[in-house]
């Protein structure tokens, strides 16, 4: 994120959330000068949008991040403030790893599949219908207990799409049972 206020200059920084926790404010780059104009500057500078994040998806854990900073055009009193872009890349700093959640395919009438599997986050189901149906995705526990219904809506003929978070599981091995009526 960038950030700013009347004791710091504009900077980048990160928080990380896991599991509805919000972890402590992180520095990656703090800035030397206010962005624009003169210190004070009596004109707002539009600046904070020139930043962004990117998960490495085969690396669990490390995000790629750009954000701006203030940085100086000189020295003196009379050198204005602009901004310049800093690339970090950060690696997790909470301990313990997303919940695995490995699901396991049986027989569909459907052409069915799952992706990634195991999942870590957010699993992808990919099915494809002959005609427009209602389905049903429920999960099972491993004793056969059902533990959640994840959809229950008209899906269209031909190539379908879902994906759910399964960040509210327990960590371990879920039955996925698709029904379409």
């Amino acid at each position: 994120m960038s950030y700013t206020s009347p004791d710091d200059k504009p900077g980048h920084g990160s928080m990380q959330f896991s599991y509805g926790e919000y972890s402590d404010f992180s520095i990656i780059k703090q800035g030397n000068r206010y962005i624009g104009g003169f210190v004070p500057n009596p004109n707002p500078v539009r600046w904070g949008d020139y930043s962004g994040s990117q998960l490495k998806y085969n690396e669990p854990g490390v995000v790629w991040t750009s954000g701006t900073y203030g940085e100086s055009s000189g020295s003196g009193p009379t050198s204005q403030g602009f901004r310049a872009t800093w690339i970090a890349k950060l690696e997790s700093t909470v301990s313990n790893d997303p919940p695995i959640i490995g699901v396991e395919e049986l027989s569909s009438n459907a052409a069915l599949r799952i992706s990634p599997n195991p999942v870590r986050e957010k699993a992808e189901l990919f099915f494809e219908l002959n005609e427009s149906t209602v389905v049903h995705f429920e999960l099972f526990n491993m004793s056969g207990q059902k533990v959640q219904t994840l959809l229950s809506s008209q899906a269209k003929a031909g190539k379908n799409r879902f994906s759910f978070s399964v960040e509210p599981l327990t960590t371990g091995t879920y039955i996925l049972k698709m029904i379409d009526i």
